[in-house]
């Protein structure tokens, strides 16, 4: 847990660079590291060496907790053979940036660049008949409740993110320029609650696939997909859902299927914009599901109304995906329920927080609909911590100064109203060492002492809790 990690790695079978049992990680940069995985001598015969959270993983936990995290520029050499076919399936290495597990995992503000998986696991079916080997991903959350909002993904070789659980949301998430798959949803043989997946305000454009080895047969496997949901069992006799809400999908090549389901499942999509892709099936499944499609841009006819096929959305030529231009057909042709009318510019009163130039009613597509925001903004990748514009924040955390320091460093932090608060300092295997305040305190900017004149040299974390919320950063001692 370091506000910044860069360097050269070397990992095995398990977990990656930074593994933690703290069921939090903020605030924090993850950059320019390679982590090694020797070739296994007989990778076909036993799946091969695999890491999970190459870059960061965590330990089970209730509440599972990332936010402001930027990845950039890490490698996952895997040295593993996958030129035969194996025994029982090659394993793939998930979440190679971030793999979260815990019955509420909640992710906010997460930026990922240039993530590289050179050697990539190849679609196969095993020796077995049943065996299925594929992608890895780039990002990877499983719980009951998984909550993942304000997320970019550009640049990233082997596959998006995947999730587990029974609730799934994902809000204003962008994938840009990822290898093979955007979404895929792993199988749930028991869920504790009717399985509910939803996506709003995404944009995937340029996902693209690669060759897959699967048989013609068994070509209905691939997961190369927008969205490929495994098996997903139902409820108390209650099938699955599956809800996309003001997405745009684009420039996705080469893919056999956009959805594709194993078993049963209810979709719905709305208010959705698919363009320029090209795929042999919209909706593949193996058992019959529902699907109703409501106001949307599509490339071919679709069960529902309201919809709008083979037309250009006609993007804005200055400002490019996802944006409309003025008299794109998506404007203002989005469901007309006033529950799904645009975001209000609250500057504006009766106009739309985006640039579409029509009304408050719902346009077509990522910019659209009462759940858009702003573009996932980086900003608080360099003033931390960053919270959205819709979630007033009233404390922050400072950065410690002097830092590295020996043997004193003052920790500022602001309250906007008055808070009890507790600042203390742990080490890197969790253990409080020190607490610098715990109590009352009124508004304003207030500086702490950390004086570690009996403590050994190195990093340690300096929490801030206020009102159930935490900021964290590091500090470390160089003597």
């Amino acid at each position: 847990m370091h506000d910044n990690v860069s360097g050269d790695s070397t990992s095995h079978v398990g977990t990656g660079l930074l593994y933690t049992r703290r069921t939090s990680l903020l605030d924090s940069r993850i950059y320019n590291n390679s982590v090694i995985l020797p070739p296994h001598p007989d990778a076909s015969g036993t799946g091969g060496n695999y890491v999970l959270g190459a870059m960061v993983k965590n330990g089970l936990g209730d509440d599972v907790h990332f936010e402001n995290l930027v990845f950039e520029n890490n490698r996952v050499e895997d040295l593993d053979d996958y030129s035969t076919l194996p025994a029982f399936g090659y394993t793939g290495n998930y979440g190679r940036e971030l793999w979260a597990n815990g019955n509420n995992v909640t992710v906010d503000n997460v930026l990922v660049r240039n993530s590289q998986q050179p050697n990539s696991i190849p679609e196969t079916l095993a020796g077995d008949g049943i065996s299925y080997s594929g992608m890895s991903y780039t990002l990877a959350f499983g719980g009951g409740k998984v909550s993942v909002r304000n997320v970019l993904l550009e640049d990233c070789d082997d596959g998006g993110i995947d999730l587990g659980g029974d609730s799934l949301l994902l809000d204003n998430v962008i994938l840009r320029n990822v290898g093979r798959a955007a979404f895929y949803i792993g199988d749930n043989f028991s869920p504790q609650a009717p399985p509910y997946y939803r996506f709003r305000n995404v944009l995937i454009e340029n996902v693209d696939v690669a060759l897959n080895h699967l048989s013609p047969s068994y070509q209905r496997n691939s997961q190369q997909a927008v969205l490929q949901v495994a098996v997903a069992n139902d409820y108390q006799g209650i099938v699955p859902r599956a809800d996309f809400e003001n997405v745009t999908v684009t420039g996705c090549d080469g893919m056999r299927h956009l959805f594709n389901f194993y078993q049963p499942i209810d979709l719905h999509v709305r208010n959705c914009l698919f363009y320029d892709n090209s795929y042999q099936q919209l909706v593949e499944w193996n058992l019959p599901i529902t699907q109703d499609w409501q106001y949307n841009l599509a490339e071919e006819a679709v069960p529902g109304e309201g919809n709008l096929v083979g037309l250009d959305p006609l993007f804005d030529l200055e400002r490019g995906v996802p944006y409309l231009s003025p008299d794109s057909p998506c404007v203002d042709a989005g469901a007309p329920d006033f529950a799904f009318n645009d975001v209000e510019d609250l500057t504006n009163p009766g106009i739309p927080l985006w640039p579409s130039l029509g009304g408050l009613r719902c346009d077509i597509g990522y910019t659209g609909g009462p759940h858009a925001s702003l573009t996932p903004d980086t900003n608080w990748v360099a003033v931390s911590p960053w919270r959205p514009i819709t979630e007033p924040q009233s404390f922050s955390l400072g950065a410690p100064w002097p830092n590295p320091f020996n043997p004193v460093t003052r920790i500022p932090f602001t309250l906007t109203r008055p808070a009890i608060v507790k600042l203390s300092v742990h080490n890197l295997l969790g253990q409080e060492v020190a607490v610098l305040r715990n109590g009352a305190l009124p508004a304003g900017t207030h500086f702490a002492p950390f004086q570690a004149e009996r403590m050994a040299s190195g990093t340690y974390l300096v929490t801030l809790e206020v009102g159930g919320r935490q900021a964290t950063r590091t500090v470390t001692l160089l003597r």
